[in-house]
């Protein structure tokens, strides 16, 4: 078992042997912290292409970090952004994030928030991520799992209706340095449903999709939840 250590400035990192003793397993996370670990907001899927490790890290409100701070945990140097004391911080977009074997170099490849093309796109807190290839370009699939209306998580209107949905959206891999106003939104969940498990048939012509947990005030059938098959992909 190993915990990840960023080092000189996020240009590199290092895996951390951690003891293999039941005590220390029981304690892992502080085990790992008072080692040096480094220290990430709730990260979720993992997506491999061309020598990358894609990742949704989705971001968390309002959290406090003294414990693990004091024990030596460190934070990923990319969220000095989101520190709002000492110890506090607030990270309520998340990312995509990239890692790379080859020199343990984890950084951010996508950052979540409002984007300037466009008022009612707004990429915030991925949760389930996939890829697919179409006209010979991967694209990362990736399923938003917000955890909040606010500070632009979702456009003005929605806020103001209170209608919390999530999206679905495609990001093209060969764009190398990529915003929110890159991604092509794809599906709109019900109100109050997440969308997950995103995943293409073989012939990447049809894309399944889960809806989950949509609002029970949602109008059939929009109020259960379901799988969906969205065709006409080619």
């Amino acid at each position: 078992l190993f915990a990840y250590a960023q080092i000189k400035e996020g240009l590199s990192g290092k895996w951390i042997s951690l003891p293999m003793e039941r005590d220390s397993l029981n304690q892992i996370r502080d085990v790992a912290m008072r080692m040096g670990a480094s220290l990430f907001v709730r990260h979720e899927w993992l997506e491999w292409h061309d020598s990358l490790l894609y990742i949704a890290e989705t971001g968390r409100d309002n959290f406090d970090w003294t414990k693990y701070i004091e024990l030596g945990g460190k934070p990923a140097h990319y969220l000095e952004r989101h520190q709002k004391e000492k110890s506090k911080y607030s990270d309520p977009y998340g990312r995509i994030l990239t890692f790379n074997p080859a020199n343990n170099q984890m950084k951010v490849h996508l950052e979540g928030g409002r984007a300037h093309s466009d008022s009612t796109k707004h990429f915030s807190n991925p949760d389930c991520i996939s890829k697919v290839v179409l006209h010979d370009h991967t694209f990362l699939v990736i399923c938003e799992d917000i955890t909040g209306l606010d500070q632009g998580r979702v456009s003005q209107h929605a806020f103001e209706a209170n209608k919390p949905f999530n999206e679905l959206f495609l990001l093209d891999l060969d764009i190398l340095n990529p915003s929110v106003d890159d991604l092509k939104r794809v599906v709109r969940a019900p109100m109050g449903a997440e969308c997950t498990g995103a995943i293409f048939s073989p012939d990447n012509k049809t894309m399944f999709v889960n809806i989950q947990h949509p609002s029970q005030n949602n109008k059939p059938p929009f109020n259960s939840s379901s799988t969906i098959a969205i065709s006409g992909f080619r």
